[in-house]
Parts: structure tokens; C-alpha cells; sequence
């Protein structure tokens, strides 16, 4: 059973302005940005090759 709350019902259920965020997008510049080797900046790149041939357990 559902309660009527009159101050509820009065509420939009889509907020304004609303914008749905592009997750797939999203994901993409994440991508790019954590495996560009060229990279520049202060803590960057992300990604490096590791050369030194020793295994860590």
C-alpha cells in the first residue's frame, strides 16, 4: 500500500535542468588518458613498462 504525500506529488520526477551522463564516453576518455603513453603533466603518464624482469609474490 502507497501513501499519498501531497508535498511529494508536487515534486517533478525528472530534476531541471537534467542532463544524463554518456557512461560509454565516459569509460573512452578514462581509457585513453590511462594508456597514453605520451602523456604529459605533473603525475603523468599513468602507464609505464615495467623492465625489470622480477616477479613479486
Amino acid at each position: 500500500m502507497q501513501i499519498c504525500i501531497p508535498p511529494i506529488e508536487q515534486m517533478p520526477n525528472t530534476p531541471r535542468p537534467f542532463a544524463m551522463r554518456d557512461w560509454k564516453q565516459v569509460a573512452r576518455d578514462y581509457d585513453a588518458l590511462v594508456f597514453d603513453r605520451r602523456a604529459t603533466g605533473r603525475f603523468l603518464p599513468l602507464i609505464w613498462d615495467d623492465r625489470t624482469h622480477t616477479m613479486r609474490s
